[in-house]
């Protein structure tokens, strides 16, 4: 088992050195929704790095700030409602580990007289996530002094999706779609007994740049 592991290890490094693996930069940020009621509003904010290979398979790692959080409307200020949510808890933020892997399929390319990490292309792509949060959020204020603190956890989250892209290969632009698991009220969800939950997933589209 070891020795197979020591294997692999020096398979990717001798790919990472080598002509087919490409470093590449990726930031990302996104809105969508929560299925929570309270917490309909999904955030995220990335930055990671990871590996090119053979031009259009991007393995990477990122670390990821991701928030379930309460909005009110205009027409609901001034209202009973928005007094009890000044004494509540109002986000759930945590920072997460995020693992992926994003294969761009090239639909037309422009400007092909230019090298290759030069001319323009676009195209869309399919990407698979896996997301790790080390500390779940345990206390939970519900208002007129009542708080909740749940037991110490972690969780596993994935995500699938996929969108649009533009630009050169040595940099460009996507709008991605994700349906994901992450869920940072999780431990608290069930302790508390008046959170209502609708489903499983959180629908974000998000703005992401990558540069090499």
């Amino acid at each position: 088992m070891v020795k197979s592991l020591f294997f692999l290890l020096c398979m990717l490094s001798g790919f990472c050195h080598s002509g087919i693996a490409q470093l590449s930069y990726r930031l990302e940020l996104g809105a969508g929704t929560s299925p929570y009621f309270d917490y309909n509003v999904a955030q995220t904010v990335s930055g990671g790095v990871g590996y090119s290979f053979f031009e259009e398979l991007t393995v990477f790692g990122v670390i990821n700030m991701f928030s379930q959080r309460s909005y009110l409307f205009s027409f609901e200020k001034g209202t009973e409602d928005e007094v009890w949510e000044e004494n509540r808890t109002e986000s759930f933020t945590s920072f997460l580990l995020q693992a992926g892997i994003h294969h761009s399929l090239t639909l037309k390319t422009f400007t092909k007289d230019r090298s290759q990490w030069e001319y323009t292309r676009i195209g869309v792509f399919p990407e698979v996530n896996a997301y790790f949060n080390p500390h779940l959020k345990r206390k939970y204020n519900a208002g007129d002094g009542v708080e909740y603190k749940a037991p110490y956890s972690t969780q596993l989250a994935y995500g699938f999706g996929g969108g649009i892209f533009y630009g050169a290969w040595s940099k460009y632009l996507a709008l991605k779609y994700e349906c994901n698991t992450i869920d940072n009220p999780e431990s608290i969800y069930k302790i508390v007994p008046d959170m209502d939950k609708r489903g499983r997933f959180n629908h974000v589209i998000s703005l992401i740049l990558v540069f090499r």
